[in-house]
């Protein structure tokens, strides 16, 4: 089986590094000889390898090359990849990718593609690299009917709000040291914007509902960069932790999807997801209730899961009526987005304190924290289920002198 490689960046120079330490131990529990004949990348002078392999600058002399069995995408970004992929299945041939945002966006064009042309797309690697997600939820827990998906998917993210949970840091702070750090890219939009864990919560919800026919443009997203150092803090007083959390929940066969910070209980596994780390909570109804931890970058990381894809491969990359294993249906699925949670974190800021406000907080039962944090303005902490929410907005509307800051769900 003769593989081509698009790209020879970080996680593709890990991949081929890796490939060929392991060299005899994967052919060893493959079913077909495997061997990487040719990559294309930008700047050859830039790659030295010891192994006998093609280089290129072409990538569609990888995609069109009648002997090449397997491609490897691993350029990232939308265009040049998705039509170098599309060139590769027209020609035959299987992909392995950990392009999320490219699936997530038009991963129904592209398997359906591949489904015409009797190949297969592999993509463990697009999600929490080290955890193998998409074999569990895919295969492990096939029989299951899956409720619900929380997950902390977006290490730069995780890593920043730990930060400031930790370290006190402000988010600029934290950022800064993400970077530094190697945690976070120079430019680490689609991070902490929640599109990156955006892209791989739509893919999990695909394999969950085994179904694809979403888009991507109804998935509602929220990013961590307007979240304020006083927040964590009373947040800590009240034993929770704000994480970056992307879900995933059907409700009375409604699928509700979206990327938000939200608190996660002291007690809650995920709240011990820290630092640069993943972690997935999903909830089904015959397995109960599964917890998965694991690393979710790195180029190593990466190349165990490109490696397993390309393992599986093996066993049935000649197979003249493969029977596809991802998306057997492809009926339209709306993503609702609004979503109700039971129990909100809020903050409200007013110039004084009415008589009138006291006694609705009284009447509705609201847990409340009190922080007078200035000469001139007070500051309350909410804890109110989403009945109690929308009295305050209603009582917010009517009271000018009163403003709801902040609102964060709890899981």
């Amino acid at each position: 089986m003769n593989v081509g490689v698009l790209g020879y960046g970080t996680v593709s120079s890990a991949f081929v590094k890796n490939f060929f330490l392991k060299y005899k131990y994967i052919n060893k529990k493959s079913s077909s000889f495997i061997n990487i004949t040719k990559i294309a990348t930008r700047d050859i002078k830039k790659v030295t390898l010891e192994e006998d392999i093609i280089l290129t600058n072409d990538l569609m002399e990888v995609v069109t090359d009648p002997n090449i069995d397997v491609v490897i995408e691993l350029i990232g970004g939308i265009d040049i990849a998705k039509q170098a992929i599309i060139e590769a299945l027209k020609n035959k041939k299987h992909i392995i990718t950990a392009n999320k945002a490219l699936l997530a966006t038009h991963g129904i064009e592209l398997f359906n593609l591949a489904k015409q042309n009797n190949v297969n797309i592999l993509f463990e690697g697009a999600v929490a690299v080290s955890i193998p997600i998409v074999k569990v939820i895919s295969e492990s827990f096939a029989s299951n009917k899956i409720q619900s998906i929380y997950g902390i998917l977006n290490g730069t993210s995780n890593f920043v709000l730990s930060c400031m949970q930790d370290k006190n840091m402000d988010f600029k702070e934290a950022l800064k040291e993400a970077q530094e750090k190697g945690f976070a890219e120079a430019n680490p939009t689609l991070d902490i914007n929640g599109a990156d864990a955006a892209h791989k919560i739509l893919l999990l919800t695909a394999l969950s509902l085994n179904n694809n026919n979403l888009n991507f443009e109804e998935l509602k997203y929220k990013g961590i960069n307007n979240i304020e150092l006083k927040d964590i803090e009373y947040i800590k007083e009240l034993g929770y932790s704000l994480k970056q959390i992307a879900y995933s929940k059907i409700i009375k066969d409604e699928v509700y999807i979206g990327v938000e910070a939200m608190l996660v209980h002291n007690e809650n596994l995920l709240s011990k997801v820290n630092s640069s780390m993943n972690g997935i909570l999903l909830e089904a109804d015959l397995f109960g209730k599964s917890y998965l931890y694991g690393t979710g970058a790195g180029g190593k990381e990466t190349s165990s899961a490109i490696l397993a894809d390309l393992i599986d491969l093996s066993f049935i990359y000649k197979n003249e009526n493969l029977d596809f294993r991802y998306f057997r249906n492809n009926t339209y699925v709306k993503i609702n987005e609004n979503i109700v949670w039971n129990h909100y974190y809020i903050r409200i800021n007013f110039k004084k304190i009415e008589e009138d406000f006291n006694l609705f907080i009284k009447e509705n039962d609201i847990n409340i924290i009190e922080k007078k944090y200035s000469k001139y303005e007070y500051e309350y902490v909410l804890l109110a289920n989403d009945i109690q929410l929308n009295k305050l907005k209603s009582f917010n509307e009517a009271n000018k002198y009163f403003n709801i800051s902040i609102t964060y769900p709890i899981l």
